[in-house]
Formats: C-alpha cells, structure tokens, sequence
C-alpha cells in the first residue's frame, strides 16, 4: 500500500492507519499482507497485536527486524517457510525481536547450528515443525531456545534413521502437550520423548503415524516412559485400517502398546475415517480398549468421521455385518467388564441420513451396552 506510493504523492497519516489496522484484526490473510508493506506505520497505541507474520525466506525475516521493527514486535505469530537453510544466528535475532510472540510455526528447512550460549531461553505457548522432512538433531537446538513449550506440533517431520546422538541442550523445555500427524516418522516423536519430556508431559496426540506393528510396540515404550504424568491421550493408527487387521488383533494392538500401564491416564480418544478400511472392524477394535483400560481411565471416546453410505452398508443389502459371536462377547464385556466410573462415547461426525443409519447399526449390535447406558452415541 503506502510503499508503492511514489515520492510526493499522498500518503496516509499515522492515525488513520490505526483504524485500517483495527478493521483488518480479524482478517488473518489481510493483515499477513498489510503489516509487511507499511513500514512506514507505527502505532499510536500499544495494544496492536498483528496474529500472523509469514515470511518465505529467513532472510527477509531478518531483514525485517531490522527495517520494521515496530511491527514486527506487535506480531504474536510467526511462520518461517525457508527453503534456504537459516542460521541459528539469523533465528535468534528473530526471537530477540518479537517480546510477544506466543506461537512460531518452522516449515521446510530447520535453523542450522548451535544457538549463542549467552541466548537467553524463553517460554512460547505453540511450536510447530510443518514439511520438515530431513529433520534431524538440529530439532534438539531449535527446543532449547524455550524454558517451557505448551504445545509441540509436528507435521509431515523427521527422518526413518537411526537416532542421532543429541548434544548438551541450552534449556531442556517443559513440554505439556505433544501433537504429531500426517505421516510424522515416529522415530524423532520417540527422540523427543525419551529426551526432553519424560517427567512433564500431560497429554499426547498421535494421527496417522502408526501403520506397523514396530511403530505399534515403539508407541507402547513411550507410554511406559511417559506413565506417571500422561492424562490424555488421542490416537488414530493406520494399522486398523489395514486389510489383514481383524478383530483378533485388537487385542495385541493395545497389549503392544501398554495401555494398562498408564497408570495416570483419564481421557483416551480414538479417531478414524470412515471411508477407509471396515468400519465395523475398527469399531470393535476401538471399543476393545476397554478391556485394556487402566483403572484411572474416567473417559473413552470414538470420534468417527466420514461414516458410509447407506448404500454401501451390507445390512441393506441382506447381508451380515461382522461375526456375531464378536458383537456379542463385546456387547458382554461393556455390560459387565467395563467398570462403572468408564464413560464411553461414540462420536458421529457426517450428513444426518448417516448418523442416524450407524446409530441403529450400533444399537442393533449391542443392545445391552446402550440400553443400560454404558454406550452412549452421539
């Protein structure tokens, strides 16, 4: 805006920028584009907060620092997508520059280098590793910039490689929430773990990150490190929606991956997508877990997204759902296994016609757990 406007021409003062910033607060893409053009704008009031900086090199964010300072000390956000690889020095001036900064986002590339030993570590409410596929020890440099980290979110990180010996850290961070999805490799998520947050992690969340049967047992280490503090728990494995997993499997999926050893734990999600796998396979899986489930367990819930069509359900077309046998050793086990203070729940998550169609299924395949309350479908 005002920096494409030639020498002498009208420029918009100061306070009216003001307002355009306040109209533009909400508008994530609007204020991405519009703090990096006005350099020339500085706040009147403090209490400007932009939500979002993204930058596409380190080096114009650098640059920045230096050319907008005012600005870039108003944002609470900030994504870096660097394809060439930024130094830890380059990082750190960054950090230096933002005082409220409350969640960076680290794509592609990873700062490179030991930080400064004089940095002074900070804590940060969300950091996350997004595209970072060749990301390896430098991710143990880049956390201990922070004395405490809320959340930590990977995405599409890491390296299927043997474990690289991890160097001293600046500050070993207290991390309480762990996120990885979308193909993660779970040998960094495993790094992690045994590194920095044994003693301090309260809830960890894993989507689409177990697909074998070693990644199976390498979740179940993780849980037996982490079972003294861990209350929450979200899992969605791909394992269950493989052709060659049945019933049987279930379970030696939560023997694998030591349920029952997590002594502290109060809420266990379990997601899938409908539309990939047998549904009533993962279903009778999932609710398995309360077989598995240590005595501190208060709450299970299934969410399932994207359920089947009515047309493709093979009890529309006369045909048998599942073993019987299996719905009714299960329907038992909820009845009379499953202890008093366990609430289960299955979330239904697509179109109405759907919803109420799996709904029917259920209580058709297990009476006696939703007639007496102890299945709740919602």
């Amino acid at each position: 805006m005002n920096a494409g406007i030639a020498p002498g021409q009208l420029r918009l003062p100061p306070e009216l920028w003001d307002r355009v910033v306040d109209f533009l607060q909400d508008d994530n893409h609007a204020l991405k584009c519009t703090s990096l053009v006005c350099k020339a704008w500085n706040p009147s009031s403090r209490f400007h907060l932009f939500d979002t900086l993204r930058f596409y090199t380190a080096r114009s964010a650098f640059q920045s620092v230096t050319e907008i300072p005012h600005i870039v000390a108003c944002a609470r956000a900030i994504e870096i997508r660097s394809a060439p690889r930024p130094t830890m020095l380059e990082f750190c001036a960054i950090l230096d520059a933002m005082p409220n900064l409350i969640r960076l986002r680290i794509a592609i590339q990873c700062p490179l280098g030991p930080p400064p030993p004089c940095y002074r570590a900070r804590p940060i409410r969300q950091l996350e590793f997004v595209d970072c596929i060749g990301l390896s020890e430098e991710l143990f440099d880049v956390l201990g910039l922070f004395t405490s980290i809320e959340h930590l979110y990977f995405s599409r990180a890491g390296v299927p490689a043997s474990r690289p010996p991890v160097l001293p850290m600046l500050c070993k961070p207290v991390i309480r929430k762990l996120s990885a999805c979308n193909r993660t490799f779970i040998d960094r998520i495993h790094d992690v773990i045994f590194v920095v947050c044994i003693g301090s992690l309260e809830t960890f969340s894993l989507d689409r990150v177990m697909n074998t049967w070693h990644e199976v047992e390498q979740v179940g280490e993780m849980l037996v490190a982490l079972r003294s503090t861990l209350l929450h728990l979200e899992l969605g494995p791909d394992i269950v929606h493989g052709r060659h997993f049945s019933m049987q499997s279930s379970g030696l999926l939560w023997a694998n991956m030591n349920l029952m050893q997590c002594q502290s734990l109060e809420s266990l999600k379990l997601t899938c997508d409908g539309r990939y796998g047998d549904i009533c396979v993962i279903l009778q899986a999932y609710l398995a877990a309360c077989k598995a489930a240590p005595p501190s367990l208060r709450s299970l819930c299934i969410s399932i997204r994207y359920l089947p069509q009515n047309e493709s359900w093979p009890d529309e077309m006369g045909h048998s759902v599942g073993v019987p046998a299996s719905w009714d050793d299960l329907d038992r086990s909820l009845v009379t296994h499953a202890r008093r203070g366990l609430s289960v729940t299955v979330e239904l998550r697509d179109r109405p016609a759907s919803t109420e169609l799996f709904k029917s299924f259920i209580a058709g395949r297990l009476p006696g757990a939703v007639k007496q309350g102890r299945l709740l479908v919602v």
